[in-house]
Order: structure tokens, then sequence, then C-alpha cells
């Protein structure tokens, strides 16, 4: 299993221009080595709904390739939206998700299916183009550079260790003003003037 940091940062040192969504289970490390945090949207915590927030992003803007940081806790309680996702079929997405088979926190708490349900063949039926599952860091990074820039939506699974890189702070994730959000948001992205 690799550690969610050094996974991370085989992201940021990939991602260009890319923006980024972040689970909100994953900025306790993200933040840490994102490298351009302008390029970062940091989704309130939804139940399940931050993978169908980063769709709506990448339709938003097709011209930018964009990276979800999702987690399987939140992933397992909205299983439909890769089905979602599918029928949008946004070529700039690519859906990374850090399959720990625990509930984020101190605890521990394992997940319905842990460890074992494999997510990338469940994107593959569900629609999507391209699906890949990595449990060794080495072949993460020898891969990831080459996957990030596949016509999607792409799904990468990276299995995780849960007690290694913050999943074990038990403090709770970040929470984020919508609106504040929004507004800085669209000016980074030159969007300010409109509607």
């Amino acid at each position: 299993m690799i550690d969610p940091m050094e996974a991370a940062r085989v992201f940021a040192r990939e991602r260009g221009d890319s923006i980024v969504v972040p689970h909100p289970a994953n900025e306790r490390y993200w933040a840490q080595v994102s490298g351009a945090p302008e390029r970062d949207f940091l989704p309130p915590q939804s139940d399940g709904e931050e993978a169908a927030f980063a769709l709506g992003l990448s339709i938003a803007k097709p011209e930018d390739r964009l990276i979800m940081l999702d987690v399987d806790e939140a992933l397992l309680s909205n299983l439909g939206v890769l089905v979602t996702i599918s029928e949008a079929a946004p070529q700039n997405l690519v859906h990374v998700l850090f399959q720990s088979g625990v509930r984020s926190g101190k605890a521990g708490l394992p997940l319905p299916g842990g460890s074992d349900t494999d997510f990338a063949t469940i994107a593959r039926g569900a629609g999507y183009l391209n699906a890949y599952q990595f449990d060794d860091l080495e072949e993460l990074a020898g891969e990831a550079a080459r996957i990030l820039n596949e016509s999607g939506p792409t799904m990468l699974v990276v299995k995780v260790d849960p007690f290694s890189g913050g999943w074990d702070d038990a403090s709770p994730p970040l929470r984020h003003d919508m609106s504040d959000a929004i507004r800085d948001y669209r000016a980074n992205l030159g969007d300010a003037d409109k509607p």
C-alpha cells in the first residue's frame, strides 16, 4: 500500500496547470504539496457528492484538465455518480480514488467491502473510458503523467495505507464557505465578470 502523502506528491508533481478538487478528507496533506493553491477548489463536505461537484466543474471548464482526489468512504455512499460521470463523458476528468478501506479519522473503523472492492472494475463497468489501480508507489510515479493526459473520464485507484500521511489525524476536515470560495476561485480563473 502507498502512503497517501507520497501519492499526493506524485500528483502535485504531474498536475501541470490542472484544476485539482481534493475531497475534504484529503485536505490535511494536499495543501502541503499542491504547489498551485490558486488552481485548487476545496468543496464543502457533502456526503458523497464531491465527485458530482467535480463533474460540474469539469463541464464548466472543458479546456482545463480536472483531477478529483476522492476517497472510498465518500464514493461508496454514492456509487451512482460513476454512471452520471460516464453519461456526461467529460474528456478532461481524472477521478483519482484514494482507497484506504477505513473511515477517515483516528478510530480507523473499517468500511463495508474494505480494501476488497474493485473500484477500477466498477468504473469500467459504469462506462469510464479508462480505469487503473496501483498499490506500488514506483509504478504509480512511472505511469501518472501518461494517465493524467489521457482522454477521460478516467478512474485511477490508489490503494493507500490508512495510518500514514495524516489519515489517522482526529481533527475534522476544514469546511469552506461556498460563496467566498466560488468568488475567489472565479477570480483566479479569470471568470469574475461572468454572472
